[in-house]
Order: structure tokens, then sequence, then C-alpha cells
């Protein structure tokens, strides 16, 4: 019998040494997420995949896709009085602005610009709505077969939703574009905008009437990313951010870390999408990651806690953010040796012993 129990204690040690090694599987905000494995074609991770959900500005990845594949990014455009007077994120065209297909592009995916998407969107096609058909069958042709976009911008309207399975298919097609990774990998961005000195709008694309440049006002028009992971996480994320009231914070891209290549997607989440992120690519690549906020400054969580803790030399258990025992026993661990009262909870002094542990991967 004591035999037996030497056993049961010996087998429980092993299995809680394992389980404590592996990364957990992350708990998230996001009503929807997926991460795939791109060199194996394999899912790693996915919650409510299917699930069709307003897609907010994540859907201008498949409108830069139907830009791609149409081609003549470098071509001529013209911004109408409906592009211009598109609402919500934008970069204030005006009726009769000059710019090119590309400018209108990086707008789009950089800066979020719904006025340069739909402006886009009408120089490629006769009108948004005939885009958005091309958007579709797009999508439809890729495998992306539980979309319906009514817009190329993103902004809910009745019909509009997406998957986060869908926007992996999308954001897979757009990688095979050099020019889509080389738009995304910029932090900051500038175009240049024409416009008419007599205000005048041409009604169709006539190069002749630009044959003289000096006679157009000139703006320069600097675009910055919304996707702060470029600079914050190891390796290289790229990808879209979107956020509505009614779809939540959103998000799709792709990420590459010590030659690993995987696809992310993340909908519906009522709060920014960057700490479900962080865990899903942590997740991914097998890593521990501190999650930093916009200021570059360390969220003070529990998960960065933990982390923190590991990194000092003390095991909290699973890198979770969730205060358990075994944390808060390393808490009172790691305070104990560093001259502070152990009470087990993370006030400034303990804070700020445990940051100096703190190097990005």
């Amino acid at each position: 019998m004591r035999r037996f129990f030497l056993y049961i204690i010996l087998i429980s040690f092993v299995f809680n040494g394992i389980a404590d090694a592996e990364p957990s599987r992350p708990d998230i905000a996001a009503r929807a997420a997926i991460v795939i494995d791109l060199d194996k074609n394999e899912v790693i991770y996915s919650k409510n995949p299917d699930e069709k959900l307003l897609p907010a500005s994540t859907a201008k990845l498949a409108t830069a896709l139907v830009a791609f594949e149409n081609a003549g990014l470098d071509n001529i455009a013209f911004v109408s009085s409906k592009a211009a007077a598109t609402p919500s994120s934008r970069i204030n065209l005006q009726r009769g602005d000059i710019l090119t297909r590309g400018s209108l592009l990086k707008a789009a995916l950089l800066a979020s610009a719904n006025d340069a998407s739909v402006a886009l969107a009408e120089n490629i096609a006769p009108t948004e709505q005939e885009f958005v058909k091309r958007m579709n069958l797009m999508a439809a042709k890729a495998g992306a077969i539980n979309s319906k976009f009514v817009n190329s911008h993103g902004l809910p309207l009745k019909g509009q939703y997406s998957t986060v399975r869908d926007l992996s298919i999308i954001v897979k097609r757009c990688i095979t574009y050099p020019r889509f990774t080389d738009i995304m990998k910029k932090a900051d961005e500038k175009i240049k905008v024409y416009h008419p000195q007599d205000g005048a709008m041409p009604a169709d694309i006539n190069k002749s009437l630009l044959s003289d440049w000096s006679t157009m006002a000139l703006r320069e028009v600097k675009l910055k990313t919304k996707n702060r992971f470029l600079w914050q996480y190891p390796g290289m994320v790229i990808g879209k951010t979107g956020f509505t009231k009614a779809a939540g914070h959103c998000y799709a891209g792709y990420a590459v870390y010590g030659g690993k290549r995987v696809i992310v997607a993340l909908l519906k989440s009522k709060k920014p999408v960057w700490a479900d992120l962080n865990r899903l690519l942590d997740y991914a690549f097998g890593l521990n990651t501190v999650l930093l906020d916009p200021n570059n400054n360390i969220v003070r969580d529990t998960r960065n806690i933990q982390i923190l803790l590991k990194k000092a030399g003390f095991n909290p258990g699973p890198i979770d953010g969730i205060k358990g025992p075994k944390t808060r026993k390393a808490i009172r661990k790691f305070q104990g040796q560093n001259n502070l009262k152990p009470t087990g909870i993370v006030n400034d002094e303990t804070w700020k012993k445990l940051k100096t542990f703190y190097k990005k991967e």
C-alpha cells in the first residue's frame, strides 16, 4: 500500500511538471478567434471559427485583395463626392482630389481610411457596389464561403458579416502579394494628394488633364499604422485592426517568429485586441512575452507578473493570468528574497523590483 501511494505521488509530480512546462490554452475575451500554422496548414487554436460576425475594418483586407488582383495600383484615381463624404475613420479626402490607387490602398490599410476605401473601389469598378460584388466573388472563389460584404470599408450595414476562418483565408491570399507585406510592415507612410486649382473634377479619368502637375495644389498626408504589435511583439506581426461599437474590437493578420509562420484572426471583443493577440501568438510560438501599453510601459496584470516571476527564477505555475496559490506563493518568495514584506500582493515596491527582469525577446 505504501509503495502504491509513492507511485501515485510520483505520477502526480511528473504530470504536474509537464502541465507547467507546456503552454496552456489561452483564455481570450474575443467572441471568435483562430490561429493557423501556415506551413503545416493546421489549426492551432480556434474559438467559434465559423460564427458569422461583423468584420469592422478587417473587411478592408478583402478590398485590398480585389485591388491586388485587378492590379493597376500605379494608375491615377479621382475622389468622388460620395467617397469624400464617407464617415468615421478618414484622411479627409476632398471631392476632386487626385492620387494613385496605391496611395488609396495604403491609406485604407494603414490609417483604416474609409474615404480612401470607397475612392479605391470606385476607381477599380464602375461603382462601389459593383466593387463589392467582386469582393464577394473573390471571397467565395478563395473558399471564404461564410462571408458577405456590403461595402468596401466595413462600417456596419445590414447583411454584412464574416468569420475568423474566412478572414484567415483572405489574409493567406493577401500575403501572396509582396506589395501587401511591404505596405503592412511600415509604421508610417506619406502619400501625395493633388487637387486642381480651380476645384474642377473631370467626368472621367483623362491623363492628358494631368500633364502639367505644377497647376495642381499638392498636400502630403501622413499615415500611421494602427497595428502597434508591429514594433511591440518579437518577430514580425502585420495585420489589420477594426472597431465599431456594434462589431467590437477585431483583428486579422500574419506573424513570423523563429521560422514559424501563423495567421491569426479575432472578432468581437469588448476589449482592445492586444491582450488576446499577445496570448494567442505566445501560444502559437511557445513564448511568454509581456504585454506593453501604447506608451511601451509594462501592463501591470497577473499574466505579466507571472512571466516576470518566472524570469526572476520563481515558479508561479502556468502563465494563465489567474492569481492562484502558486502565483501568490511565488510572489511571497520573491518579496522575501528582495527584503520586501511577503504579502503575496504586488504593490508598487514589488512591481518596481519585478520590472527589472523584463527583457524583450
